[in-house]
């Protein structure tokens, strides 16, 4: 891997610990889904995809735990709705 790439690459843990002490090491969807109680881990989770163009900079990260990241991946038409995801333009 070149030099440039490489200094290209976000230190991942870094960025982790800067979401979540953004976030107030809280799941943000906790609010969203009144129905449903948080359950797991703290995650981050891409507001846009990696697959479509995200990144793994904290504008593109929010915090979740496990169980509300699970039903955003099964549900993308809610999560679209609730803003904890972004579709690319174009």
């Amino acid at each position: 891997m070149s030099e440039k790439r490489r200094d290209a690459i976000p230190d991942r843990a870094q960025v982790r610990s800067q979401v979540f002490a953004r976030d107030g090491y809280r799941c943000q969807a906790a609010s969203l889904f009144l129905d449903v109680r948080c359950f797991g881990n703290l995650t981050v989770h891409h507001l846009t995809k990696a697959s479509q163009g995200g990144t793994y900079t904290p504008d593109n990260l929010v915090t979740l735990c496990a169980r509300h990241n699970d039903l955003i991946e099964e549900r993308p038409t809610i999560a679209t709705a609730l803003g904890l995801v972004r579709r690319p333009h174009g």
